[in-house]
């Protein structure tokens, strides 16, 4: 409209013409849309003429618009029709360049004539933010899929709020988005006092640029309540009116914190075991320079006095290093899990005999109180592996000597009780003392195999660190419970609660005293030893000897099948066999001597004597038809008593 014409408008229509926004009146027949009057308004916001507007829309104004949104912008004006509402719609339309850009529209109409609705309309330019809309909805898309969490947050005047978070954020933090919002708006208020001030510091040193990047690792405890690792790497972002912006990368830590936990826990243990050998190879050498350096002696002197006496102590030293080494191999297979319990009745009168044997003397000997209470049911015996018993109750009380000074107290309560069932019997031990005591610290790890406290008291009693986790794990396969009360200085206190099955008390038979064993019965007896080290194989031979035994010897189970097989039947009255030899091992042997086709293969008694002492490995003994089991180092009664029960 030029000048001229405009002129002869009206005020108002005037205003209305020049408006920067675009004012359309549209006629609507049917789906015919016809436009009596465009403003300028809109003729610049579409970057066009009227001539060619007329020209595009060809006598229908809908041919301007976008194929994908005419009909949705049909169907809508039909229902404001309808519905006697304002039409609020937004669409695409095509601009003077032949590009279609966004357009929003808002309109009120009134019929013209029965078939015709004309509308007065507004448009308005939303191209842009569409645009950005949709380009942040994309962006969305890709940081909500984007592995791990991506966040924005601001510092305003030293309170850190989220602006933005993506999926992976809630998912590594373990909680939805509707939990988080309702959580304190500070997020370093979710994290503990520890983890808050680490992540302040990192905080305040990338603010203070005295750093470009910060890293936090904290723990937060999610929306299942559980406690989990989180890694926050975040930087300095932008600054929009004074308020500082920061980009910030999470990682879910759980995973690695557990590995790293796992490789302290590995490293803390392989110290631990380090430390252990040393003190073993202390432990074992101490003994053996004992043993070595009594037997030189012995050699050089005439004397039958002192030899007996240097033959007393290498007794002693023998058989520490031997309950040492029966410590180390016991804790091996407890480790192992590799325990059969063989429960038996155990009376009150039998325990207090192991006491009294056992205990006693070493309390006696350091001039200590030895207390003993026992309050168990007399018409009830519990059913116990009376070893496993020993061994429990022997470590904790050995070590309240050992660790509780001379004319120190020592006390030893049991008390039980009867299930109304009469099936099982509730045992509960008391082991305490008045000596050194053991720190808190020291009671986290104490039942961890090779630890062993160390003290500033310069004492010279130490122990080799596997005597409590042996209790402990022979209370556990007992299915009991250990708990522990100690102070520095005051003393410790053992509780041990065991469930056992039990049985109703039998009357105590009259036993006659054994009179001790002469063993003449041995006396001419032809027996095979089978032994891959010569000296083993001599001293065997020489303790036979003393009982007036006939010895052949073998030094692996071939020889042995064919010394055997190259006698007379009968000739042998006992075979002892070792089980790990070359050539041909002992339990291989066994089962070749027995499929022999000789009257005597299956009744020569056989008997391992050997150093796999295992409960499993007595098994392996017998299942290969082995008839008895000693193991090594051989006590001499045992053997000729052993000997005694199988030889005609």
């Amino acid at each position: 409209m030029d000048n001229q014409n405009i002129a002869k408008l009206t005020i108002e229509e005037q205003i209305l013409h020049e408006l920067p926004t675009g004012v359309v009146i549209y006629d609507v027949t049917g789906n015919l849309v016809e436009t009596p009057y465009m403003s300028n308004g809109f003729y610049q916001m579409l970057e066009t003429t009227r001539e060619e507007r007329v020209k595009a829309r060809g006598g229908n104004a809908m041919n301007t618009v976008h194929p994908n949104d005419a009909l949705g912008l049909l169907a809508e004006a039909h229902a404001a029709i309808r519905e006697k509402r304002m039409l609020d719609y937004r669409y695409r339309i095509l601009n003077g360049k032949g590009e279609y850009i966004w357009i929003g529209i808002r309109a009120n109409h009134f019929p013209l004539n029965d078939k015709t609705e004309r509308f007065f309309t507004v448009f308005y330019d939303i191209d842009m933010l569409v645009k950005a809309q949709d380009h942040g909805d994309v962006l969305n898309a890709i940081l909500g899929n984007v592995p791990g969490g991506i966040v924005v947050f601001s510092d305003q005047n030293g309170e850190i709020q989220i602006e933005y978070a993506n999926e992976g954020f809630y998912e590594i933090h373990h909680g939805s988005k509707e939990y988080w919002s309702q959580q304190d708006h500070n997020p370093i208020n979710w994290l503990n006092k520890e983890d808050a001030n680490r992540f302040k510091a990192e905080f305040l040193a990338v603010t203070r640029r005295l750093k470009q990047r910060g890293n936090a690792n904290y723990r937060i405890t999610g929306e299942d309540g559980q406690v989990h690792w989180v890694r926050n790497t975040f930087c300095r972002a932008y600054t929009l009116n004074k308020i500082q912006y920061y980009y910030a990368s999470i990682v879910d830590m759980d995973d690695e914190m557990e590995a790293i936990a796992a490789m302290n826990t590995a490293t803390a243990a392989n110290k631990a075991k380090n430390e252990f050998l040393s003190r073993m190879s202390h432990d074992i050498r101490t003994p053996l320079n004992g043993i070595i350096g009594m037997t030189s002696l012995a050699k050089e002197e005439t004397a039958l006095p002192k030899i007996a006496g240097y033959l007393h102590n290498i007794d002693i030293s023998s058989k520490f290093l031997l309950g040492l080494i029966n410590e180390i191999l016991d804790l091996t297979r407890l480790e192992s899990n590799r325990i059969d319990l063989h429960p038996e009745p155990y009376t009150a009168e039998e325990f207090s005999s192991y006491m009294n044997a056992v205990i006693r003397p070493l309390c006696v000997e350091k001039e200590q109180h030895l207390t003993i209470e026992i309050n168990v049911p007399a018409d009830y015996y519990v059913l116990q592996d009376k070893i496993c018993m020993n061994r429990i109750v022997f470590n904790l009380l050995n070590n309240a000597v050992k660790y509780t000074p001379e004319g120190g107290n020592i006390k030893y309560s049991v008390s039980a009780q009867v299930s109304p069932d009469k099936k099982k019997m509730a045992t509960h031990i008391e082991v305490s003392d008045n000596g050194i005591g053991i720190s808190e610290e020291f009671q986290k790890i104490m039942f961890d195999p090779f630890t062993q406290e160390k003290r500033n008291d310069n004492s010279k009693t130490n122990g080799n660190g596997l005597g409590l986790p042996i209790v402990k794990k022979l209370v556990t396969a007992m299915n009991g419970t250990i708990k522990v009360h100690s102070q520095l200085a005051l003393g410790t206190t053992f509780i041990i609660d065991l469930l056992n099955d039990c049985v109703p008390a039998k009357p105590v038979k009259n036993i006659q005293p054994k009179h001790q064993e002469s063993f003449s019965v041995l006396n001419g007896k032809h027996i095979l030893i089978c032994d891959d080290h010569p000296l083993n194989r001599k001293i065997i031979e020489l303790l036979l000897n003393k009982k007036g035994m006939i010895v052949d010897s073998a030094e692996d189970g071939q020889m042995a099948l064919t010394t055997f097989n190259s006698t007379p039947p009968n000739y042998y009255d006992a075979i002892l066999m070792d089980v790990r030899m070359p050539v041909m091992d002992g339990l291989t042997a066994t089962r070749k001597i027995r499929s022999l086709s000789r009257v005597d293969a299956t009744t020569t008694p056989i008997i391992a004597m050997t150093a796999n002492v295992f409960a499993e490995d007595i098994a392996d003994c017998l299942n290969a038809g082995m008839n008895d089991h000693l193991g090594k180092p051989v006590d001499s009664n045992l053997l000729y008593e052993t000997l005694t029960k199988y030889v005609k």
